[in-house]
């Protein structure tokens, strides 16, 4: 499944976490749909959807939606699931029932890496059913593929906005996301050589040193430096400390 998301974004036509949308069936806890909606905007995927009837938008949405509220104002609410599934290239829905009439379910892992694939044709659907009850049979019907999230099996009840945010960091993580590049420089050897030498000059002037145990501990201090890999500006500060001290001294503060 990963060649297939590979080979269709080298053809320009890759995986697109916004035409993948998490649609909430019927939820009652107006909080986990300000939840959800801010899981979804925090992890770039599309936008939610609101199957009726559900709870409206109250001030515990609001709070919980935090910085996405203005894409909560704006959720989409249909009549009935059929509305939503009317025009999706694919159709996945959680649930942690055994379903007797269904094949079996697949992992969240493998389901992500399908969707993501979809995603490049068209709108794919995450259905995540009612808190008390989850999704039921009718609803579920609706889905080409059962999705389970591997939660512990002594407790396998999930909230209903966890569900949506483990999901779409799946999404995310598999689509992949970077990390900004560290805007500070790694210290050059001879930064860290020239800050050994000043630590060093410092320390005899305190006669710190056991002499047969002077070279020992100078390997250590370089060994210790090259494991931290420290930045030019952390040299730098550890410099200027080594020099405040020695004014300190001189001055006989």
């Amino acid at each position: 499944m990963t060649d297939r998301i590979h080979d269709s974004a080298a053809a320009g036509r890759g995986p697109k976490l916004s035409h993948i949308h998490p649609v909430l069936v019927r939820p009652r806890i107006s909080a986990n749909i300000g939840a959800a909606v801010r899981a979804a905007k925090s992890m770039g995927i599309g936008s939610v959807m609101l199957i009726e009837p559900h709870a409206g938008i109250t001030e515990a949405a609001i709070s919980l939606a935090a910085g996405a509220v203005k894409e909560l104002e704006s959720v989409k609410s249909l009549p009935t699931l059929a509305d939503a599934v009317k025009n999706a290239t694919r159709v996945f829905g959680f649930s942690a029932r055994d379903r007797d009439h269904r094949s079996g379910a697949i992992w969240l892992e493998e389901a992500a890496a399908d969707a993501l694939a979809a995603s490049a044709k068209g709108t794919v659907l995450f259905l995540f059913g009612t808190e008390r009850t989850g999704l039921e049979n009718e609803e579920l019907d609706h889905a080409q593929v059962i999705v389970r999230i591997p939660t512990s099996s002594r407790f396998k009840s999930l909230n209903l906005a966890q569900s949506v945010m483990v999901a779409a960091y799946e999404l995310r993580r598999q689509a992949g996301a970077s990390i900004a590049p560290c805007e500070y420089e790694t210290a050059t050897a001879g930064q860290i050589e020239r800050f050994v030498d000043a630590f060093v000059e410092a320390l005899d002037r305190r006669d710190f040193f056991v002499s047969s145990k002077r070279e020992l501990a100078i390997r250590r201090l370089r060994d210790l430096l090259g494991r931290a890999k420290p930045f030019s500006n952390e040299i730098q500060l550890l410099r200027g400390m080594i020099r405040a001290l020695d004014e300190d001294e001189i001055l006989g503060i």
